[in-house]
């Protein structure tokens, strides 16, 4: 069965991109197939991403790129500057993070992250286990980029990831950065991987 969803996601890249494209599958009347058919491609989506600390809560498409809709798996959030647990919610902002490309589309991961009043660090943005704190991309996303400018150069990775140089050296420097501090996973749920995205367009823009 969901086999048959990755051809039919395929099939949406190509021929059928120019009709689907602009439709949620949050909304069974447009997708074939009603609640089964969306039940089916959240699944799918849940399995391709597993392991992220995530669950997924919808997937639409939009111009060529693939969103993905989820929630934190974290009950009680921690801060993102030191890790520690962090009880009182101060607001939720919306931030996407760019992820690795799904069927060769963008693809771009959203959620409403809590800010929390943490004692030592103030207001801060709860600690993601699938995003390093203040970057735009996914660990996934950067770990890639990170690793392929130790064989090749910046220019390869600029054109094949779509991104600036300066992106890239500072993803690089992220990277390198949490491997060499023994504190930067403290507050990490132990089956987190050691292995970011702008809401349109190529991201030129330094992160």
């Amino acid at each position: 069965m969901l086999l048959r969803d990755v051809g039919w996601l395929f099939a949406v890249r190509n021929e059928k991109a120019h009709r689907l494209f602009g439709l949620s599958f949050c909304d069974d009347q447009i997708v074939k197939g009603g609640p089964s058919r969306r039940m089916r491609i959240l699944t799918l989506f849940n399995r391709l991403l597993s392991g992220k600390g995530f669950w997924v809560r919808s997937v639409r498409f939009e111009q060529g790129e693939i969103h993905v809709g989820i929630v934190s798996r974290r009950r009680v959030p921690r801060c993102g500057g030191c890790g520690r647990i962090a009880r009182r919610v101060h607001d939720r902002k919306k931030r996407v993070w760019r992820h690795l490309a799904i069927l060769t589309a963008r693809t771009l991961i959203e959620a409403d992250l809590r800010r929390v009043r943490c004692r030592r660090c103030g207001v801060r943005t709860e600690l993601v286990g699938w995003a390093r704190t203040g970057s735009l991309f996914t660990r996934d996303f950067e770990d890639q980029v990170a690793g392929l400018t130790r064989v090749t150069d910046k220019t390869t990775v600029n054109r094949l990831f779509e991104i600036s140089w300066v992106t890239v050296g500072r993803i690089a420097a992220r990277v390198v950065g949490e491997k060499l501090d023994p504190n930067a996973w403290k507050g990490f749920p132990s089956s987190a991987s050691t292995s970011s995205p702008t809401s349109a367009g190529t991201n030129t823009s330094p992160s």
